[in-house]
């Protein structure tokens, strides 16, 4: 009679241990997939705008246009979302450009009227652009609105990479926060269905 008490008192031990470790385990995937998916959501929406101010100083007898481009300058022609806006500075005339960006730092582009781009330099805070003569186009006219390419769906660049990490981990996250959601749904369903065996 001993024997056979303590042998039940093993098994249902055993059932409780393991009803709670899944109840753990459970809790523990929910609390972590949405941990996870939140810091995807953070890494994508938690980055603020960046107040773009600049100077142009145009000394040449045309007028020239300028805009950010969110790339570094080894990229002359950027996508559909990547240039702020444009501004008109007439000839021999200084205009500061200010507005503000979603990107990063970037480049700042001068171009002739008709889009040819004419000067590049880095992004600094205030920083002072200067074009004089000879005005030599270094490409073909910058297309403009919806005549620019798409951006790739993974780009490695400026805003790309925060896509390319953020919405993984939010898909992630939440499909593991899904999985311990319904595994301590089943774990209820368990113990309503045995209760003298719930822990």
């Amino acid at each position: 009679m001993l024997m056979t008490w303590c042998w039940l008192s093993r098994r249902w031990r055993k059932r409780f241990e393991g009803r709670q470790l899944l109840f753990i385990t459970a809790k523990r995937l929910t609390i972590g997939g949405l941990c996870l998916a939140g810091a995807g959501m953070i890494c994508i929406f938690s980055f603020g705008d960046t107040q773009i101010a600049y100077t142009v100083v145009n000394g040449t007898d045309q007028t020239v246009v300028t805009w950010h481009l969110d790339h570094d300058c080894s990229v002359l022609i950027g996508h559909r979302g990547d240039y702020g806006p444009t501004k008109t500075i007439p000839a021999r005339t200084t205009m500061r450009h200010v507005h503000v960006s979603q990107g990063g730092r970037g480049c700042i582009q001068v171009a002739t009227s008709d889009r040819q781009i004419v000067k590049i330099q880095k992004y600094t805070d205030d920083a002072v652009v200067r074009v004089s003569e000879p005005v030599t186009p270094l490409t073909e006219p910058v297309p403009e609105g919806d005549d620019l390419s798409r951006p790739p769906l993974l780009s490695p660049d400026e805003d790309g990479w925060r896509m390319t990490i953020g919405l993984p981990m939010i898909g992630i996250g939440l499909l593991v926060a899904l999985i311990g959601g319904l595994t301590m749904v089943f774990r209820r369903y368990l113990i309503r269905s045995h209760p003298g065996a719930a822990p």
